[in-house]
């Protein structure tokens, strides 16, 4: 079944319709009356997704103006769903664990130490949003964000495996073997996407933000090769025809004057043409429970010690990544900083440009301990 016939197929049966796929790539569906009205749908009807319909049967897709229908009727319905997945076996032994968190933690300044290995359960925070990129064309993209409520740690690399599994596995309602970590509250969770989802749009976004580029480029040089032409022949005949003191010269001299300001104002005019908004809306969130396997350890610098654990999942089988606890990105290597044991990039441990002190971004995100220096980049 494709994925549009299925979207569908889903969304009739839980407004109370009977549906069967039928070939090529259609549904024959039974509608009860709400259906009926709400869909503007006879009782029974064919629909049709493909190239090639099966007889009888509207054409349904993504461009339709059906599937606008269908999304109004829809609205808000799944937009936030909870599930379990059982039968999937997390079981690891210590030493592969170890070896994965040694593959994992990269720390420059500091060491850990593997405490233990558990089998437990958490749970997952998948967020789907919908991206609308609008300059002088449209881009529209979907990005999802997943990340781990027991820890704060990313696992986007989640995000595929469990769809996939989900489209062929029918989510369960498990008996837990310990306690699920707390939902987080939306202020944390808005917190939390205020420092990583800007990174996930430029990622999107930056094919089109890269053709926006060599398009403005392109007419920014064309502009200036015209008006330094119009430009350069005015000031050739006012050198040789024209006194700058004569009336002939100062209207030459206006009119480069003129050429210089219509130049300013066409730029201004190509960076407006050319500005990109984005819009970013939440189109839906999963929270799933997942049996994993824990790898505790010590991260030690100096003699601060901060106890954390990474979780390993069954489904994407890799551990949760770790990021930068200041600016969100994803180094190659981790510095740890003395005060609180964060974990952060190299930039966000940087020298204070006015002292000279290296300083944590995440113990101080506005301005230097020692000097009170402001930073440049908050």
């Amino acid at each position: 079944m494709s994925d549009v016939r299925d979207i569908v197929s889903r969304a009739l049966e839980s407004g109370g319709a009977l549906v069967e796929p039928i070939e090529p790539d259609g549904l024959e569906v039974l509608t009860p009356a709400s259906l009926q009205e709400a869909l503007d749908l006879p009782e029974l009807c064919r629909l049709g997704f493909g190239e090639t319909l099966p007889e009888g049967a509207i054409r349904t897709g993504l461009e339709s103006g059906w599937m606008d229908t269908l999304g109004e009727f829809m609205a808000g319905r799944g937009r936030f769903l909870r599930l379990g997945l059982d039968g999937l076996d997390s079981r690891r032994q210590s030493s592969q664990l170890e070896e994965a968190v040694r593959a994992c933690l990269h720390l420059d300044n500091a060491t850990y130490r593997f405490q233990e290995a558990e089998n437990c359960w958490t749970e997952y925070l998948a967020l789907f949003f919908h991206l609308a990129a609008v300059s002088d064309e449209k881009r529209e993209d979907i990005v999802a964000v997943c990340l781990n409520q027991s820890n704060g740690l990313t696992a986007d690399h989640l995000v595929d495996p469990l769809l996939a599994h989900l489209k062929v596995n029918e989510p369960e309602c498990p008996g837990y073997a310990g306690d699920l970590p707390s939902p987080w509250p939306a202020e944390k969770v808005q917190h939390w996407m205020a420092k990583f989802l800007p990174a996930r749009i430029r990622a999107s976004m930056r094919p089109f933000l890269a053709g926006m580029e060599r398009r403005l480029s392109r007419d920014l040089d064309r502009l200036f090769a015209y008006h330094t032409d119009l430009r350069r022949e005015a000031a050739e005949r006012l050198a040789k025809e024209h006194a700058p003191e004569d009336d002939s010269g100062r209207r030459e001299a206006a009119r480069i004057e003129a050429i210089e300001r219509e130049y300013r104002a066409k730029v201004r005019d190509l960076r407006r043409k050319y500005a990109m908004t984005v819009e970013v809306e939440l189109l839906q969130g999963v929270r799933v429970a997942l049996p994993v396997a824990r790898a505790r350890v010590n991260v030690m610098r100096r003699k601060g010690v901060r106890p954390c654990h990474l979780d390993w999942n069954p489904l994407s089988r890799r551990l949760d990544d770790l990021y930068c606890e200041s600016c969100g990105a994803f180094p190659g290597a981790q510095l740890v900083c003395d005060e609180r044991q964060h974990m952060v990039c190299p930039e966000c441990m940087a020298r204070c440009s006015s002292c000279g002190k290296s300083y944590c971004r995440a113990c101080y995100r506005d301005r230097c301990p020692k000097c009170g220096q402001v930073r440049s980049d908050t």
